[in-house]
C-alpha cells in the first residue's frame, strides 16, 4: 500500500467531488448541507490544510521495480536492452534474436561474425547490429602454374672455320664412296704429303667439300605467361558493440544472433594457424590475409650454333694455292664435282669467304617453377 496525500484549501462549502465522499446511489452528495448558515471568516486566521489518505493498489511487489518511477522510455519496465523478463521478473536474453556468449579468451579478438563475400575483388561491409569491421581475410587461393616457352634466334655471329675435303673414283659420281679425306681451314693450306692420294694425278676424280658453323651464339627468346594469383572468396569479421551481462551468467554476454548476410555463427579469431582454445567455441575455419607468389619459368638458354656453310674451295696444282687451278669444288654436300685430268692437287684456298645459313640454336627445356600460397593466417573458432 501507498499513502498518496492531498493537499486542500479550507473552504466554506464543501465540494462533492472530493475524495472521502461517499455516494449513495442517488445525484444528492452524503455530506451535510450548509445551506442557510453563515460564516464569518477570522481575517487573523490561516488557512487551513487537509490531509487525505487513500489507498493505492499496486504490483510493485511482485515485479520488484518502483511503479511509482515510471517505466523506461522505451516502454520496458525491466530495463533489459533485450525486451525480455522471465516468468519470476528476472530479466533474461530473449531467446530467438539474442543468446548468451561465452566471455572472449585471453589472446583472441571476438565476440564477431562472419560476413562472406561472392568474390574477394568487392569487400563486403559490415552492417546492422554488427556493423564494426574487425578483420578481413580469405579462402580458396587460384593460382595455376606458369605456362613456360623457349626459342632462340638465328645467330647473328656464326662462324665456319673448318672445311672437310673428299676424294672420290673417276667413276664415282655421286661421291658415295670416299677414298681420300682432308681437312683444311679457309686460307690457302699445302696438300699434305701423309696425304698422297689427295696429290695424286692421273684420272680426273671426283671432289666433294662441305663445311658445318663451327661458333656462335644465338639470343634466347624465353616466353612467360603466368595468371595473377588470386583468392576467391573474400570474409569480413564483423564485430558488435560490447554487450551486457544481462539475462546471462557473470562471464557472459547478451548479444544478438547474426542475421541477414551473416553466416549466423558467432566467433573470435587470432592472427596464425592455431589450435581452438579450451571453451565453447570448438568449429575452426582457417583464413589468410596475403599471398606469397614465387612462381617462373625456368631459364631459357641456347645451345651452340648449328648449320651448314656455303662457298668455293679452289684446289690447285701449286702448294702456294697458284699455279694451274685444278677445280672449284663448292662448298655444299650436295654437290659432287669432277677435276681436271692430268693435274697434282697440291694446295687449296677458300676463295670469297664462308657464309652460314640459316645457323641455329637448341633451346634449352623451359618448364613452370615456384608456386603460390596463402599467407599471413587467421584462426577463426566459432560457437558450433
Amino acid at each position: 500500500m501507498v499513502a498518496v496525500a492531498v493537499l486542500g484549501l479550507g473552504c466554506t462549502e464543501p465540494n462533492p467531488n472530493a475524495m472521502g465522499a461517499e455516494s449513495n446511489g442517488d445525484s444528492t452528495s452524503a455530506a451535510s448541507s450548509t445551506e442557510g448558515m453563515t460564516t464569518t471568516p477570522d481575517p487573523t486566521a490561516t488557512t487551513s490544510m487537509t490531509s487525505v489518505t487513500t489507498a493505492v493498489d499496486t504490483t510493485a511487489t511482485e515485479t520488484g521495480v518502483d511503479t511509482t518511477m515510471g517505466t523506461d522510455p522505451t516502454g520496458d519496465p525491466t530495463g533489459d536492452p533485450t525486451g525480455d523478463a522471465s516468468s519470476t521478473g528476472d530479466p533474461v536474453c530473449a531467446a530467438g534474436t539474442h543468446v548468451c556468449v561465452a566471455e572472449t579468451p585471453v589472446g583472441w579478438t571476438g565476440p564477431v561474425a562472419l560476413l562472406p563475400s561472392d568474390g574477394a575483388a568487392k569487400e563486403p561491409a559490415c552492417e546492422g547490429e554488427w556493423g564494426e569491421l574487425s578483420a578481413t581475410a580469405f579462402t580458396d587461393l587460384q593460382a595455376s602454374a606458369a605456362v613456360c616457352d623457349c626459342e632462340c634466334a638465328e645467330s647473328a655471329n656464326a662462324t665456319c672455320s673448318t672445311i672437310t675435303l673428299t676424294r672420290h673414283a673417276n667413276n664415282d659420281n655421286d661421291c658415295s664412296a670416299v677414298q681420300a679425306t682432308w681437312n683444311t681451314g679457309t686460307a690457302c693450306a699445302a696438300m699434305p704429303a701423309s696425304s698422297p692420294d689427295m696429290q695424286e694425278a692421273g684420272n680426273a676424280h671426283y671432289w666433294q667439300a662441305f663445311a658445318d658453323v663451327s661458333a656462335g651464339t644465338c639470343a634466347p627468346m624465353p616466353t612467360e605467361e603466368i595468371a595473377p594469383a588470386a583468392f576467391s572468396a573474400r570474409t569480413s569479421l564483423c564485430a558488435a558493440p560490447a554487450g551486457t551481462s544481462v539475462g546471462c551468467e557473470a562471464t557472459e554476454q547478451c548479444l544478438p544472433i547474426p542475421a541477414g548476410p551473416y553466416d549466423g555463427r558467432i566467433c573470435i579469431w587470432q592472427a596464425g594457424d592455431l589450435e581452438c582454445p579450451d571453451g565453447a567455441f570448438t568449429e575452426r575455419t582457417l583464413l589468410h590475409e596475403d599471398i606469397a607468389d614465387d612462381r617462373d619459368c625456368s631459364a631459357c638458354t641456347c645451345g651452340d650454333p648449328s648449320g651448314e656453310c656455303h662457298g668455293t674451295l679452289s684446289l690447285a696444282n701449286a702448294s702456294n694455292c697458284g699455279g694451274q687451278l685444278v677445280i672449284n669444288v663448292p662448298i655444299d654436300s650436295a654437290d659432287c664435282t669432277i677435276g681436271v685430268s692430268g693435274l697434282s692437287t697440291l694446295g687449296a684456298v677458300v676463295n670469297g669467304g664462308l657464309t652460314a645459313d640459316n645457323p641455329t640454336c637448341p633451346p634449352s627445356n623451359s618448364s613452370p617453377i615456384g608456386d603460390a600460397e596463402a599467407i599471413d593466417p587467421i584462426t577463426v573458432c566459432c560457437l558450433p
